[in-house]
């Protein structure tokens, strides 16, 4: 693995990642079979008759993707409840990840109207 990704992704966010794809595979078979029954999709996903498979792979590998993502910046811890919410949740996880993407302001850019970050020296 590169440098600049080992300092970020461990062993704990990889197999969080995969117990997220595993189980956003569980958790899309589970909503096609509720929509198909009840006539209700709990992720709003309209199956369609060719793109269910290609729906399962994307929602899975997204999810895991999410998930390493999440628990290396530190938004979910790697227990079962993390991993089940990601699965699940993982576009509204992302848009956290993108906001605090963020982070702090760099030395010197603008923060408000005109004012510049101080140096804390």
């Amino acid at each position: 693995m590169p440098e600049f990704l080992s300092q970020y992704l461990s062993i704990e966010a990889l197999m969080f990642g995969l117990i997220c794809v595993v189980l956003a595979a569980i958790v899309i078979p589970l909503d096609w079979a509720l929509l198909m029954t009840k006539d209700i999709s709990v992720l709003g996903i309209g199956y369609g008759s060719k793109n269910r498979w290609i729906i399962l792979l994307v929602w899975s590998v997204a999810a895991g993707i999410v998930g390493m993502l999440s628990n290396a910046i530190e938004i979910i811890q790697a227990n079962l409840q993390g991993a089940i919410a990601v699965a699940v949740g993982w576009p509204i996880i992302l848009t956290r990840i993108v906001d605090t993407g963020g982070g702090t302001p760099i030395q010197g850019e603008t923060v408000e109207e005109g004012e510049v970050e101080e140096d804390p020296q």
